[in-house]
């Protein structure tokens, strides 16, 4: 199932969500398998997340130059995808269908790469729609309204 979407990912397809993966490479029967499988299986993201650092910290060279911390909203044209809601896109520069995040990115001398991101979803988002639920968002990622996500704090001094 995990070759199934990473092809997916790597394929020209306009929408690289499970439900149109799973149907181009592997048919109708394999949509909600493919989606249990993301959401049931158990993934801690940190040893990856560490070693993915690591390698970037030798690639940008010695220490990190400058760290830069935005959010940004992404066009999603399904509404039941965690978090997503009518909110500006500065990118469209207008309101739209969107999902929202915070990254934090380091440059050095050699290059510049992801350091970390979070996903940021209002708390005002719980509770609205059809079906609040069928997302499954975890608790973790609700914030109040209008406060941006600690993901700075939350790295500290654990930087790549």
């Amino acid at each position: 199932m995990f070759q199934t979407f990473i092809q997916g990912l790597l394929s020209p397809l306009e929408r690289k969500s499970i439900e149109p993966v799973a149907l181009h490479f592997s048919g109708e029967k394999y949509v909600r398998p493919l989606q249990r499988f993301f959401t049931r299986s158990p993934f801690d993201k940190q040893p990856l997340l560490d070693t993915y650092q690591e390698l970037l910290s030798r690639q940008i060279g010695a220490g990190c130059g400058m760290l830069s911390v935005g959010d940004t909203s992404f066009v999603k044209k399904e509404k039941h995808s965690a978090g997503v809601k009518q909110q500006y896109s500065g990118c469209l520069g207008k309101t739209e269908n969107c999902q929202s995040g915070v990254f934090l990115a380091c440059t050095g001398d050699k290059g510049y790469g992801l350091v970390d991101y979070e996903p940021y979803i209002s708390a005002g988002r719980r509770g609205k729609g059809p079906d609040p639920c069928r997302a499954e968002i975890p608790a973790l990622f609700f914030r109040p309204c209008g406060r941006e996500p600690k993901l700075c704090e939350a790295r500290g001094g654990n930087m790549a």
